[in-house]
C-alpha cells in the first residue's frame, strides 16, 4: 500500500492539539502590535521559511529564521511563508512570531501548517500572520468556511490549497462567503505542483487545476470570478519561475530552492517578476493551457492521443474525428513523413477553431532547413509547438523534448532535460537512422524507469493490437503513434486508427 503522506502528518497534527491544545505549547502573545499587511497584492513570490520536509529530509538544519527571512525581503519577494509544523518540517510558531516581527511591513508573512481547527487562525493571527495556509483536502465543507470565515473577520487572508475534484465545490463555497463578507480581497487560490499525498511534482498541474477550476465557476449560476492563484512547490530553477510568470500566475511559493540557498532568492523573484510583469500570453502560455485543458477534461481516463507523421488533409481528419489530441507534422529530411510548411497551412486552415487538435511540428535538428521552417510556422501561430526529437530545445520556442531511449544511459537524458526546466519529455524506440516511426517498443524495464522520473509521454511500436495492454501496464499521460496506424509511411490507415481508439475506450 503507497504511504499518505498527509495522512500521517494531519493525524500527528491532530494528536498535538489533543495534547498540546491549539497553541502547541507556544506562549502565544496577548495583542498582536503588527499592522496587518495585503497578502500578494501584488504578483511576486512567496518564499519558504523551511528546515526538512518529509520527501527531502532535512534541508537546511541550521537555518535562522530571522536571519533568512531578511535576505528573502531584500530580495524583494511579496511575501514570507513560515512552516509551523514540527514533526515532519521542523518549524515552530515561535519562527512566525519572530519573523513576523523582524520583517515587520515589508512584506506580508503566511502561516503554513496543516490547520484543522478555527481557533488555529487566532493563533496565527496573534502570533502576526497575514495570512494562512488553508487546505481544502484535510477539511470538510463545514470546517473550511469556518476556519476562513475566521481569517475575514480579522483582517487577514486565506491561501486556500486546492488539488481534487472535492476541492473545487468547497473553494466556490468559500468565494461566496468572501463575496458576502466584503472579503473578496483576502481570498487565495492556492494550487500545489506537489501531490501532498505521495510528495510526487507535476510542474503542470497548477496550470491543469486552475482550468478545472475556471470552468467550474463558469457554471455557476453566481459566475464568480476567480480569485488571484499562486502556484505551490516544485520551484527550483530560474525557468521554472519563468514559466509560472508566463502562465499568470499571482505568484509562486517557492520553498527548498530558496531554504537550501537564500542567497539565490533574488534570481528567483526577478524570474518570476520579469515573466508576470509582462503581462501577456505567449506562445508558450497558450500550447501548455491547452494542453492541461486537455489533460484535465481527460482526468485519467484515457491517456492524450498523437497521432504522428500526417502528411494529408484526410488523415487529419481522421484522427481529429477518432479523438486524437494532438497531430505531429514532421519536418525532417530524413523522415519518409517529411511535410512542409504549405500542407500544414492548408490542414490547419481546414479545422474550425474549437475542433483543431493540436498542432505540434516534429523536428531533429533546428537549424535545418525544416527545422527553421517549423520553427517559422510556431512564431506565426500555425503550429501550437515543437517536439524536439533528440535534441537540445531552443530558450524561445514553445514545445518539449524527445528522447530516444534503449538503455539506462538515455533515462539519465530525460532525467537532465527535465531538471533543466523541460516540463514534459517524450521517449520514443531508438533504431539507428530512423528519426521515429520505428515500429519498436522500448523495453519495459525502461518505460518504467522513465515513467518514475515524471508523467509518461511514450511514443515507440504502438498499435491497435497492443495499445490497450500499454496503457493498463504504464499509465501514460500520452501516447504517440505512427507507423502503428498507417498502411505506408506516411498514408494513414483510417480504419487502423478507428481501431486504436477503441481498443483504448474499451480497455
Amino acid at each position: 500500500m503507497q504511504r499518505d503522506i498527509l495522512a500521517e502528518i494531519t493525524a500527528r497534527h491532530r494528536a498535538d492539539i489533543a495534547e498540546r491544545g491549539v497553541s502547541l505549547g507556544y506562549d502565544v502573545p496577548e495583542i498582536r502590535t503588527r499592522p496587518v499587511v495585503p497578502f500578494m497584492a501584488a504578483p511576486g513570490t512567496i518564499l519558504e521559511i523551511k528546515r526538512a520536509s518529509p520527501s527531502r529530509g532535512m534541508i537546511s538544519a541550521g537555518l535562522d529564521a530571522v536571519k533568512t527571512a531578511e535576505t528573502y525581503v531584500n530580495a524583494g519577494t511579496e511575501a514570507v511563508s513560515v512552516l509551523t509544523e514540527n514533526n515532519y518540517f521542523r518549524g515552530s510558531l515561535g519562527d512566525l512570531a519572530a519573523v513576523a516581527g523582524a520583517v515587520g511591513t515589508r512584506a506580508s508573512v503566511l502561516r503554513k501548517d496543516f490547520l484543522l481547527e478555527p481557533d488555529e487562525v487566532n493563533v496565527a493571527y496573534d502570533c502576526g500572520a497575514d495570512a494562512v495556509l488553508l487546505i481544502a483536502r484535510i477539511l470538510d465543507a463545514e470546517t473550511l468556511r469556518a476556519m476562513a470565515g475566521r481569517a475575514f473577520s480579522l483582517g487577514i487572508a486565506v491561501l486556500l490549497e486546492i488539488r481534487e475534484d472535492d476541492d473545487c465545490g468547497k473553494a466556490y463555497e468559500v468565494m461566496k462567503l468572501a463575496r458576502d463578507m466584503g472579503c473578496e480581497m483576502q481570498l487565495v487560490l492556492g494550487i500545489n505542483a506537489r501531490d501532498l499525498a505521495t510528495f510526487h511534482v507535476d510542474l503542470l498541474a497548477p496550470v491543469r487545476i486552475r482550468c478545472r477550476m475556471s470552468a467550474y465557476c463558469a457554471k455557476r449560476k453566481e459566475r464568480l470570478k476567480l480569485p488571484p492563484v499562486v502556484a505551490e512547490s516544485g520551484i527550483t530553477t530560474d525557468e521554472a519561475a519563468r514559466f509560472a510568470g508566463s502562465m499568470r500566475f499571482r505568484g509562486v511559493l517557492i520553498g527548498e530552492a530558496a531554504a537550501r540557498s537564500p542567497e539565490k532568492a533574488y534570481e528567483l523573484v526577478r524570474a518570476f517578476v520579469a515573466a508576470a510583469e509582462a503581462g501577456m500570453k505567449t506562445t508558450e502560455t497558450l500550447l501548455w493551457e491547452n494542453i492541461a485543458a486537455r489533460l484535465d477534461r481527460a482526468a485519467g481516463k484515457r491517456p492524450l492521443i498523437k497521432i504522428c507523421g500526417i502528411t494529408k488533409e484526410s488523415d487529419a481528419h481522421a484522427a481529429a474525428s477518432a479523438g486524437a489530441d494532438f497531430l505531429g507534422f514532421v519536418f525532417s529530411g530524413e523522415s519518409r513523413r517529411c511535410t512542409d510548411g504549405e500542407t500544414v497551412r492548408n490542414i490547419r486552415a481546414s479545422f474550425e477553431k474549437d475542433s483543431r487538435p493540436v498542432f505540434i511540428g516534429v523536428v531533429t535538428d533546428p537549424e535545418s532547413v525544416g527545422g527553421r521552417e517549423a520553427v517559422r510556422l510556431a512564431e506565426a501561430g500555425i503550429l501550437d509547438g515543437i517536439q524536439f526529437h533528440g535534441c537540445i530545445p531552443p530558450d524561445d520556442v514553445p514545445g518539449y523534448a524527445a528522447v530516444r531511449v534503449q538503455s539506462d544511459a538515455d533515462v539519465v537524458r530525460m532525467k537532465e532535460l527535465l531538471k533543466a526546466g523541460q516540463h514534459r519529455v517524450l521517449i520514443d524506440a531508438f533504431l539507428d537512422g530512423i528519426p521515429g516511426g520505428t515500429g519498436s517498443r522500448i523495453p519495459d524495464a525502461i518505460v518504467q524507469k522513465a515513467a518514475s522520473l515524471s508523467q509518461l509521454w511514450l511514443a515507440g511500436g504502438i498499435t491497435p493490437e497492443n495499445v490497450s495492454g500499454i496503457v493498463q501496464k504504464f499509465r501514460p499521460e500520452l501516447i504517440d503513434v505512427s507507423s502503428g496506424v498507417e498502411s505506408a509511411p506516411g498514408i494513414k490507415d483510417h480504419e487502423k486508427i478507428s481501431r486504436l481508439f477503441a481498443a483504448i475506450d474499451n480497455r
